[in-house]
Parts: structure tokens; sequence; C-alpha cells
């Protein structure tokens, strides 16, 4: 079996052969270091960030906006040497939605907390399915952003409990 033949039948997807052939902007090298610096608690690679247009910066930020890694690409933001950082306003604004971030993680955590004591006190069961809650794998949970919680609310003892069907067929008996 030749090894590389599953790789070349993924290259012809069409998403991959796009990733593949795609030449990354300085504004997506920068965010890339940056993410690679927070995550590794190392400083970025200077090069990438010497000469680099105020532009470039505001792209950065807004690629890092979108992509949800805001906080995040601030931590490595944080590691840089001064000369290399951002210019002052962006540096500002963006330090001030991180906080914002951080905040509303808090009040996320809070939330899930009350949630969960609430449900249990009325004899249900919460899990949550993804966000906040899983974010504690994070390296950094509250750099994790979120618009949401998912949660799954059943009946005590789980998804071993009769169901509202089961009981109202009981009922009937």
């Amino acid at each position: 079996m030749n090894p590389s033949f599953g790789l070349r039948k993924l290259a012809s997807v069409k998403g991959f052969y796009f990733m593949k052939s795609h030449k990354l902007s300085q504004p997506e090298k920068m965010l890339l270091a940056l993410l690679r610096a927070s995550i590794n608690a190392e400083e970025p690679k200077r090069e990438i960030f010497e000469g680099v247009a105020p532009c470039d910066w505001k792209s950065c930020s807004d690629i890092a906006v979108q992509q949800g890694v805001l906080a995040l690409a601030w931590d490595g933001v944080k590691r840089l040497p001064i000369e290399l950082q951002p210019y002052r306003n962006l540096k500002i604004s963006w330090a001030l939605a991180v906080e914002q971030y951080e905040q509303t993680y808090e009040r996320y955590c809070n939330v899930v907390e009350e949630l969960s004591q609430h449900f249990k006190d009325n004899g249900l069961s919460m899990i949550q399915l993804k966000g906040v809650g899983l974010s504690t794998i994070d390296p950094v949970p509250n750099k994790r952003e979120g618009g949401d919680m998912d949660i799954y609310v059943c009946r005590e003892g789980g998804f071993n409990a009769p169901s509202d069907k089961e009981i109202s067929n009981k009922a009937d008996d």
C-alpha cells in the first residue's frame, strides 16, 4: 500500500487544496505567531513584527476577532518587546476587549453554576455539552470566547430516568 496515496487523494479535496496553496498574508502570519507565542508561553518571532505597518496590525486584530481568538492573541502581543507592539490606540482597544471577554467568562461560569444548582433543587440534572463549562481544558480558560451555553437537562438519574411519555403512559393505565 502506498502511504502517500491518502495524502494525494486528500490534496485533491477542494478545501484542502485551497489551504495547501494559500500564501499567508502578513497579518495572518502575525496572528499565527501571536497565538503560537501565547500557547507556548514564549516570545513571538521578532522578524515577523519588524517594520509592520499599522494597517497590518489592524488587519491582524480584525482577523483575531473574526476567528474568536482576540484574547489569546493579546497574550502574544504582551510577550513582544514594546517597540514591536501595535500602536497605542489599537493596544488600548484590544486590552479593553480582552477585559470584557474575561468578565463575560466569569459571568458565564456563575450562570452555569446557578443553573446547575437550580435544576438540581428541582429534581433535574444538567449536562453542559460544549462551551464555557468545558473551557477548563483550554490553556487559558478565561480567554475562551463564547456566545451561548448548550446544555442538556434530564430528570435526576439521567438517561435511566423514565421519559415523560413513559410517565404519561403509566398514568393512563
